[in-house]
């Protein structure tokens, strides 16, 4: 089997089984994994492996260390060089840098020296992401315009998408707005033009908070409108809400408490009755207060809060 038929192959296995609960997911690709060939089995064993290193990080380790060395033993190059770049994120994940660097730098060497184009930037890329969790900012840039490179060489620059808003992401970081209202508007361009629907509204939102931080308000609140609209339209949640959070900076920055507060509200009710990011609510309570007061009226959060609606 050629391998953009197996990659054809996995995909469709993988995405059949993604309509169903997540625990019923994971079983039907490990029953996948036992009765398929070698090379989409163990490509499945990667892709259970890497959910369960943010849902389950102690049968994330049992199912990859044992399938790198299945991938080591039958020669399966790229299958190696994935797991143990997955295996990396584990370690990334778990606090465990040092392990994490080793293994980021173990499934690059594999890639270079197997010349695996698409690994080799997905590779350099997580070593980007690995110096940023860090704070090294310099070295981060430095990995995330050589996977940009890199990806230059395949066939489709989809993933070009991915480094442009990372290398945005650290500009924008660094305070260096312009810079990264140019990468995130490449990245937008890359997105839009190859349909990538769930990755566009994180790019509208990062142009908006950056016109924002130039307090250019009205492009910016355009672009923060835009990207609540599309999250809502692909069901993105935490980009919608963190969208809608960048629409109520704007309007608490431009002295429109009274356009803030029914988005801060609407934030914290929202999130509350789905039970996500809840954490995320203390800043947005933190805003109701603060435009309560710029409004004059102190004790209205003390009425929500005895009312269950500010909690």
């Amino acid at each position: 089997m050629n391998k953009p038929t197996l990659l054809i192959l996995i995909f469709i296995i993988t995405t059949s089984v993604l309509a169903q609960n997540p625990s019923n997911k994971i079983d039907s690709l490990l029953q996948i994994a036992e009765t398929t060939n070698d090379s989409i089995r163990l490509r499945v064993l990667n892709k259970v492996g890497f959910y369960y290193i943010f849902n389950k990080p102690s049968e994330a380790k049992k199912i990859l260390k044992p399938a790198i060395l299945e991938a080591k033993k039958k020669q399966n190059y790229f299958s190696e060089a994935e797991l143990t770049n997955t295996y990396g994120i584990y370690f990334d994940v778990t606090g465990k840098s040092d392990s994490a660097k080793y293994y980021f730098e173990k499934a690059l060497n594999i890639s270079n020296k197997k010349n695996i184009a698409i690994l080799k930037s997905m590779v350099t890329n997580n070593l980007g992401m690995f110096n940023w969790n860090k704070g090294e900012y310099q070295a981060a840039l430095d990995y995330f315009f050589q996977a940009l490179e890199l990806n230059n060489g395949n066939t489709t620059n989809i993933r070009d998408g991915i480094y442009l808003n990372n290398i945005g992401l650290i500009y924008q970081e660094m305070g260096q707005y312009d810079k990264a209202l140019t990468y995130h508007k490449k990245a937008l361009k890359i997105r839009e033009e190859h349909q990538v629907t769930n990755e566009i509204p994180a790019s509208l939102n990062n142009i908006a908070i950056n016109l924002k931080e130039k307090k250019q308000y009205k492009e910016a609140l355009k672009y923060a409108e835009l990207a609540v609209k599309k999250a809502k339209e692909v069901k993105s949640l935490q980009i919608y809400y963190e969208a809608l959070n960048t629409m109520s900076n704007i309007y608490m920055l431009t002295n429109k408490y009274k356009e803030a507060l029914p988005i801060l509200k609407k934030i914290n009710i929202e999130r509350n009755s789905l039970t996500i990011e809840r954490t995320a609510n203390l800043s947005t309570i933190s805003n109701i207060i603060e435009s309560y007061n710029k409004l004059q009226q102190p004790k209205k959060p003390c009425l929500l809060y005895r009312k269950g609606l500010l909690l």
